[in-house]
C-alpha cells in the first residue's frame, strides 16, 4: 500500500508506473496521511514539497512530526524541479527523510518499488534477529545480521568481512570459536532463511523470491534446504523458530536432522584458575533436534495415513 499527498502531475506519474502492482491511496492532508499509516494501511508514504513555502523552517517541524508519527512507514519526499528544489530537499533531509525524488527528472515509480522491496526485506530481517537464541554473543548477532541484511546481494565471505571490518581469517576464526557455522555455510543458510521468511506471508511467491536470493529456481532452493538441513520446504515452515535452520545439519542415516556442534572454546573464570566451558551450540538450541525430528515424523505419519486411506 502506498499513500500519497502529492499534486495531480506526480500522482499520475506514480499511478502509471505502479498500475496493477501496488495499491495506491490518495490523501488530502498530512493528518490524513498520518492517520492511514497509523491504521496500517500504508507501507510507504509520499509527501510532495513543491513550493517555496515548503522550504521554511516551520515546514521542517511539520515533516519531522510526520516522520516520527510513522516509525514503521518509509517516508519519501518528492521535490519539483525548479528554483526552490534544493531548499525543499534540504528541508526534507533535516526532517529525517532520507529519500528525496526530483520530479520529473527521476523515475518516481522505480524509486517507490525499490522502497517497497527494502521495506519487505527490513521486516524479514527484524523478525529473524528478534528470534535468534538469547545466548548468542553480540558478535554472533552482528555476523548473522550482516549476512541476513545482504542476503539478496549474494555476498561473499570477503564482502561480509569488509562489512564487519575484520579480515577473512578473523571472520573464520570467530565463527569457529563461537556458535556459528563456517562463513560460507552461514551465508548460504541466511539466504535460505531470508527466502523462506520473505515468502512466508505469500507462499505462492516462492518462485520469484528464490531467484531474488541467488537460487536458479524454486527446485534449486528445495535441493539446497534438503542438502543442508534434511528438511523439505514444508517441514522448514513448520519449525516454531525459523532461525533453527541456521543450526541444523544434514541428517545421518534415519536419525533425522541433528544440531552441528562446533569447537567449544574455554573461558577462564575470573578469580578461578580452572577454565569454565562456554555454552556450546547444543546448549543454545537444544530443543531444535527433537523439534526437527518431530516435524519429520509428523510429515511421515501424514503420508502413511494418506496411503492407508
Amino acid at each position: 500500500m502506498v499513500s500519497l499527498c502529492t499534486s495531480d502531475a506526480v500522482r499520475r506519474a506514480i499511478r502509471s508506473g505502479l498500475e496493477g502492482r501496488v495499491r495506491v491511496e490518495e490523501c488530502s492532508s498530512d493528518a490524513d496521511l498520518t492517520e492511514r499509516a497509523r491504521r496500517g494501511h500504508a507501507t510507504v508514504a509520499i509527501r510532495e514539497l513543491a513550493s517555496d513555502g515548503d522550504a521554511r523552517a516551520g515546514m521542517t517541524r511539520v515533516l519531522r512530526e510526520l516522520v516520527q508519527s510513522m516509525p514503521d512507514v518509509r517516508v519519501l519526499a518528492v521535490c519539483t524541479l525548479g528554483r526552490h528544489m534544493m531548499a525543499a530537499a534540504r528541508t526534507a533531509w533535516l526532517a529525517g527523510i532520507r529519500t528525496v525524488i526530483v520530479h520529473p527528472y527521476d523515475d518516481v515509480a522505480l524509486v517507490i518499488r525499490r522502497a517497497l522491496n527494502r521495506t519487505i526485506l527490513d521486516d524479514a530481517e527484524r523478525r529473524i534477529t528478534g528470534l535468534l537464541p538469547p545466548r548468542l554473543t553480540i558478535e554472533d548477532r552482528r555476523t548473522i545480521r550482516c549476512c541476513v541484511r545482504h542476503a539478496h546481494r549474494r555476498p561473499t565471505v570477503k564482502r561480509v568481512a569488509e562489512r564487519l571490518r575484520v579480515s577473512e581469517r578473523m571472520l573464520v576464526r570467530r565463527c569457529r570459536a563461537t556458535h556459528l557455522p563456517p562463513p560460507e555455510e552461514l551465508i548460504s543458510r541466511c539466504r535460505i532463511l531470508m527466502a523462506l521468511e520473505v515468502s512466508r506471508p505469500r507462499p505462492r511467491s516462492l518462485d520469484h523470491t528464490s531467484t531474488v536470493f541467488g537460487f536458479r529456481d524454486v527446485s534449486d532452493l528445495r535441493t539446497k534446504i534438503k542438502r543442508r538441513t534434511g528438511l523439505t520446504v514444508g517441514q522448514a515452515r513448520l519449525l516454531q523458530n525459523p532461525t533453527d535452520l541456521l543450526f541444523l545439519a544434514k541428517p545421518s542415516g534415519r536419525t533425522g536432522p541433528q544440531l552441528e556442534r562446533p569447537l567449544e572454546p574455554t573461558v577462564v573464570a575470573e578469580g578461578n584458575d580452572r577454565p569454565a566451558q562456554s555454552p556450546s551450540w547444543h546448549e543454545i538450541a537444544a530443543p531444535v533436534s527433537d523439534m526437527a525430528t518431530g516435524v519429520s515424523d509428523m510429515a511421515t505419519g501424514a503420508r502413511t495415513a494418506d496411503s492407508q486411506c
